[in-house]
C-alpha cells in the first residue's frame, strides 16, 4: 500500500490533501506533519534558517513509512527538496511549474505571501532554463489576504484571490496560484480561465513517485 506524507505549515491544508489523495487513489494511505514554525521562522530569517529542523522532519516521516513525502509550503520546499530523505522528496509546486512553462509565455503569479511568491518564481525560471524556453513572469501578492486566511476567514481569502487571479489573467497567458491555500479561489473563477493549482498536480507526481520507487 503506498503511503505519502505531507509536511505542512498550516493545519488547513490536511483535508484537502486527503481528499485529493482519496480521489486519485482511494487504496493510498496519508501520513501529515504540521509545523506551523517553519514558516514564521522562514518569514523571518530566510529559509536555510529552518533546513536542519525541515531535514529532521522529513527523516521522521521516512522512518514512519513513507514511500514519498511532498512539503506543502513553497516557502520552505525549495529546502526540503534540496535536505532530501531517504524517500522521495517532491516540492509541492514543481510539477506546477513544469505544466506552467510548458503551456505558456506570460505567466502570472499569485501568491499571499512574499516567502510564497519568490520561491515560485524561482523555480518557474529554474524550469524554464531546463527547458530551453523564454517566459516572462507577472507576480502579485494579495495585500492583507494572508490575515483572512490566519484569521479562518476562508471564504473572505478565497474571495481576494480569486479578484487578483482575474484582473491578472486579462495580462497574462496563464496564472499560476503560488500556495496550496490559494486552491479555494477556484469555485470563484470560471472554468475556462487558465490557471494552475498546485495540489492536484502534485498528488498525482507524488503517487507516479511511489510507484516507481
Amino acid at each position: 500500500m503506498t503511503t505519502i506524507a505531507f509536511l505542512h505549515t498550516s493545519p488547513q491544508h490536511i483535508a484537502t490533501f486527503d481528499a485529493l489523495v482519496a480521489d486519485a487513489d482511494p487504496q493510498a494511505k496519508t501520513l501529515h506533519r504540521v509545523e506551523n514554525q517553519l514558516l514564521a521562522q522562514a518569514r523571518l530569517a530566510g529559509a536555510d534558517a529552518v533546513s536542519d529542523q525541515v531535514a529532521a522532519v522529513l527523516d521522521d516521516l521516512a522512518a514512519e513509512g513513507a514511500d514519498v513525502i511532498v512539503c506543502t509550503s513553497p516557502a520552505i520546499a525549495g529546502v526540503a527538496e534540496r535536505e532530501g530523505a531517504s524517500v522521495p522528496v517532491l516540492r509541492v509546486d514543481r510539477p506546477v511549474a513544469k505544466d506552467a512553462v510548458a503551456s505558456a509565455r506570460r505567466i502570472g503569479v499569485v501568491s499571499a505571501l512574499a516567502s510564497a511568491l519568490v520561491p515560485t518564481i524561482d523555480l518557474l525560471k529554474e524550469e524554464a532554463k531546463a527547458a530551453g524556453t523564454e517566459i516572462e513572469i507577472v507576480p502579485v501578492i494579495v495585500a492583507g489576504a494572508w490575515l483572512e486566511f490566519e484569521a479562518g476567514e476562508e471564504e473572505l481569502y478565497a474571495e481576494a484571490v480569486a479578484k487578483a487571479t482575474l484582473d491578472l489573467a486579462e495580462r497574462t497567458d496563464l496564472v499560476v496560484l503560488a500556495q496550496a491555500s490559494l486552491m479555494g479561489a477556484l469555485k470563484h473563477l470560471p472554468e475556462q480561465l487558465h490557471v494552475l493549482v498546485s495540489p492536484p498536480l502534485a498528488v498525482a507526481a507524488a503517487l507516479e513517485l511511489a510507484q516507481k520507487g
